[in-house]
């Protein structure tokens, strides 16, 4: 962990197709690495395309980590609006983007 869930509007489908995908989520990783002092391979992205039907923002970021001390409000903002630059820059588009710490005592994971 962290998590990044995007959700990208369908509108933004002919942009998707020409992506270098493993580029971005490198440097989005590097992001999680710098600021949060993330574990590479605990790094998760997850790309969901969605149907955002009346809101401004066609992509919508929604990042879930471990809550630590060195995680402070700081890091958290400086996280997510290296984040939103790094997407708005790609798709040239309004993006919403919203962070959650979860307490490790009540994280349960499980890969089958």
């Amino acid at each position: 962990m962290p998590s990044l869930i995007i959700h990208t509007d369908q509108s933004l489908n002919n942009i998707i197709e020409e992506l270098d995908f493993k580029k971005i989520e490198e440097t989005l990783k590097q992001v999680f690495i710098k600021i949060l002092d993330a574990e590479e391979d605990k790094c998760q992205i997850i790309w969901i395309n969605s149907r955002i039907i009346t809101s401004d923002y066609k992509i919508y970021c929604e990042l879930k980590f471990r809550e630590t001390d060195y995680r402070n409000e700081f890091k958290r903002k400086d996280c997510l609006d290296n984040i939103g630059k790094i997407i708005k820059k790609i798709f040239k588009v309004k993006v919403r983007l919203r962070s959650f710490s979860i307490n490790q005592s009540i994280i349960t994971a499980l890969d089958i």
